[in-house]
């Protein structure tokens, strides 16, 4: 599959309400950011107009984890390609919100990467694996920790640690 899927216009216009009541167009530096993450995506799929938002795709036996900066990711993507396995920065949709956020655009792409997280946990099927830094931890406000962990345990799924 190609990891570029859409869900429903609802979900554009709830993840649009978080960026604030100035909406997409109200904002300088993260609507436009925003608004170019999401036609680069809609083009990418060949799709002319704003029908929704992005979503992943793939095999849900798959997913593989990762938290705690760059090196924790990297061991994840590593170990993702070796063991046929997916991060979702492998997904079409997580390698587009990666390549569109910087320290500076990230406050504006929250929403967004967070959603993307939530449709990606939300197919986990048996077991993942996660792999965290053993000198960082894991922050309290990460999306692993908000979002990706707690309906992991929700829906019983088997969690495989890997401390880099």
């Amino acid at each position: 599959q190609s990891g570029l899927e859409f869900f429903n216009h609802k979900d554009y216009f709830n993840a649009a309400k978080s960026f604030g009541s100035a909406g997409w167009g109200g904002l300088r530096e993260g609507g436009r950011v925003a608004n170019l993450f999401l036609a680069g995506g809609l083009a990418a799929k060949g799709v002319g107009s704003l029908a929704g938002v992005l979503k992943t795709a793939g095999s849900a036996n798959n997913r593989v984890f990762w938290s705690g900066g760059k090196i924790a990711k990297d061991a994840a993507e590593a170990w993702a390609k070796t063991n046929g396995g997916q991060t979702l920065e492998m997904t079409l949709a997580g390698k587009i919100l990666d390549k569109s956020t910087t320290n500076s655009t990230f406050k504006f792409l929250e929403p967004l990467w967070k959603l993307a997280s939530q449709r990606f946990v939300r197919d986990a099927q048996e077991v993942v694996h996660v792999f965290q830094s053993a000198s960082r931890g894991v922050r309290i406000n990460s999306v692993w920790a908000k979002i990706e962990y707690p309906e992991l345990i929700k829906k019983g799924i088997k969690i495989i640690y890997h401390l880099i």
